[in-house]
């Protein structure tokens, strides 16, 4: 598959600022494009009544998720920066796991209506799911592909899974295990971005690995391949866990 974006937007760098519609005169939070005057974009609240009536909205008004309908700032580890909080901008879970549109918290997938009314982009991204390991997401300016593999952990399924609570390695220690595991394959899928969330983001908070995939970027085999990759990164965390349980992500 070709053509895939493999960056996020630039404009990305910009500040978030309270910016007043072009269309309606409203306040609306937003990021500066060029193309608008200074201070002015599209309001959240306009979009649905300039689509129709617009030609090229990314000439106009800039990219949705960027400039307005803004993904939400979400706190991720990468592993070229393992022991820092860094952020991805990322509408997450527009679908489940199985493809369904996935309605809940409509607040932080303001993006999603423009999934919906795309019915060719919403077969096509479900068309790359694999397996029950994704979502569809929009991250930097670009629809694509969640990976996101759980694992358990100390924290999060000791007391839940009712078994003594060393019989899960810790937190840090998976998250390190993940992040070792993802700088070491990370060259095999040039394009493809890595990352371990923050707390919030997966079930009782437990460590899991994303790699996110920009729409066309891999192909089927390709992603069968990242799949099988991501599965043995749980695998590492588990032997760091037996090899070196004093192993911190270096983060607090």
């Amino acid at each position: 598959m070709t053509n895939a974006s493999t960056m996020d937007h630039k404009d990305l760098a910009l500040r978030r600022q309270l910016l007043l519609c072009t269309c309606c005169g409203s306040r609306a939070t937003g990021r500066q494009f060029h193309n608008q005057d200074t201070g002015h974009g599209l309001g959240d609240c306009c979009v649905d009544f300039v689509r129709p009536r617009t030609e090229d909205m990314e000439r106009t008004y800039g990219v949705a998720g960027v400039h307005y309908l803004l993904d939400p700032l979400v706190k991720v580890r990468t592993p070229d920066a393992p022991a820092q909080w860094g952020h991805w901008s990322i509408s997450q879970n527009l679908t489940d796991r199985w493809g369904e549109i996935n309605e809940a918290e409509p607040d932080l997938k303001l993006v999603q209506p423009l999934l919906i009314s795309n019915p060719g982009l919403l077969d096509r991204l479900r068309s790359q799911m694999h397996e029950e390991d994704t979502f569809v997401v929009h991250k930097g300016g670009r629809w694509g592909i969640l990976f996101e593999l759980e694992h358990y952990c100390r924290e999060s399924d000791a007391n839940a899974q009712g078994v003594n609570s060393h019989e899960y390695p810790p937190q840090a220690v998976v998250e390190k295990g993940l992040l070792d595991g993802m700088r070491a394959i990370a060259s095999q899928f040039p394009g493809v971005d890595f990352a371990v969330p923050g707390p919030g983001n997966t079930y009782n908070d437990r460590p899991a690995a994303w790699a996110f995939v920009p729409d066309g970027l891999l192909n089927p085999d390709q992603r069968e391949q990242l799949g099988t990759a991501l599965g043995s990164l749980l695998r590492i965390g588990a032997e760091l866990a037996k090899t070196d349980p004093q192993a911190t992500s270096g983060a607090a």
